[in-house]
This record gives structure tokens, C-alpha cells and sequence, in this order.
């Protein structure tokens, strides 16, 4: 088990810290317009949902989500002891961004959200 204590004073905070990190890391470059939102939830030890809301669901960005997990999966630690599961969500413009979906990592700058 890897000891994620030096990034927060709880190990369940130190984990998510560190996700959403790597996370952060692996969307550097891979955020395209049609992204509205990414959230993280660690809801044990040693599992990370990434959820994704997009403002329409397109192939092209079901294939960068993939390759956002991989990287993500690449990024960890304990790879073998980690397991990453992704969601998309779709939401058009109008809609509100559901806040269940755990720690935000990204939201597109929007009117919406000033």
C-alpha cells in the first residue's frame, strides 16, 4: 500500500489529492470545447470514478475521455491495486451542472457559472 500521507493528514484525502493531480496532469492538453465539466469522486481507498459532462456526446470525445483514463490509470502509484472507472454525463447549455457527481477538476469558463 502506498502511504499518500505527505500530500494531506488523512489518507483518504492524501488518495483523492493525488488523483485529482494526476488527473489534472492528464487532461493538460486534452480539453476540447464541447467539455463542460470533469469531476472526481474516491469513494474507497482504491477506487477513482471520473465523471465527464459533455455538451453533446460525440466519438471524438469519447476517444479523448479514453485516453484521459488511460492516462490517469498510467499516472498511479499502485497501478494494480487502483481500479479507475469513467461516466459520461450529457447536459446542453441550459442545463445546470449536477453537483453529485463529486469534486470538481474542471468547468468550462461560462456565463453561467459567475
Amino acid at each position: 500500500m502506498i502511504d499518500y500521507t505527505v500530500i494531506a493528514r488523512t489518507e483518504e484525502l492524501a488518495f483523492e489529492n493525488y488523483q485529482v493531480l494526476t488527473l489534472v496532469a492528464a487532461l493538460a492538453g486534452a480539453v476540447r470545447p464541447n467539455l463542460r465539466a470533469v469531476f472526481v469522486n474516491c469513494s474507497a481507498s482504491d477506487t477513482v470514478d471520473v465523471h465527464f459532462v459533455l455538451s453533446a456526446d460525440t466519438l471524438d470525445d469519447r476517444e479523448e475521455i479514453a485516453d484521459i483514463i488511460f492516462e490517469l490509470e498510467a499516472g498511479q502509484l499502485d497501478p494494480l491495486n487502483v481500479t479507475c472507472n469513467s461516466s459520461v454525463h450529457v447536459h446542453n447549455e441550459d442545463v445546470q451542472l449536477p453537483s453529485h457527481l463529486g469534486r470538481p477538476v474542471f468547468i468550462r469558463n461560462s456565463p453561467q457559472f459567475t
